[in-house]
């Protein structure tokens, strides 16, 4: 029996500072990046159980 993989999304991150500097404006990128990519992931997993759920 395959294992079911559950996650659930993440919450955003807030709004970049638009004045702050360089090193915290790439760390917020990637982070911001990193939930997008996570939530993605865990929308398509998601889509693949409710597929593999609805053929008999």
């Amino acid at each position: 029996m395959p294992r079911r993989i559950r996650c659930r999304p993440l919450d955003m991150p807030p709004v970049f500072a638009w004045g702050d500097t360089t090193a915290n404006w790439s760390r917020a990128v990637d982070g911001y990046m990193s939930v997008v990519t996570y939530n993605r992931m865990c929308e398509l997993l998601q889509r693949r159980q409710n597929r593999s759920n609805d053929t008999p």
